[in-house]
């Protein structure tokens, strides 16, 4: 006894898929950097003009592979000493460049 149709066809759900994997939030018109739930749902909303609840996108999620994960909030990768490096000798190059064109800049508006 086959279930009720899926409001997103294939082609609606691998484009959602790309959306999600290759776009930051922000390069849709969404104000965080994360893709929630809410967010998702509404992207859904907005490219196919299908209403889901939250539960039903999370499901949806799931079912594309895609899992909640947050961000790491240091590199794992991450030379200390390269970070340092840049911190001692980097950053001041920048600061010391940007800084008096900043003021300047403030200074004449």
């Amino acid at each position: 006894m086959p279930g009720k149709p899926p409001k997103l066809n294939g082609a609606q759900l691998r484009r959602l898929y790309t959306l999600i994997v290759g776009a930051d939030p922000r390069q849709l018109r969404f104000e965080f950097a994360l893709w929630t739930r809410e967010m998702v749902r509404e992207l859904i909303r907005r490219e196919s003009g299908v209403r889901l609840s939250a539960v039903s996108v999370g499901r949806l999620l799931r079912r594309l592979g895609l899992s909640p994960q947050r961000p790491r909030w240091r590199a794992w990768r991450a030379d200390p000493a390269a970070v340092a490096r840049w911190l001692a000798e980097e950053l001041p190059a920048i600061r010391a460049y940007l800084c008096p064109r900043l003021v300047r800049s403030l200074l004449s508006a």
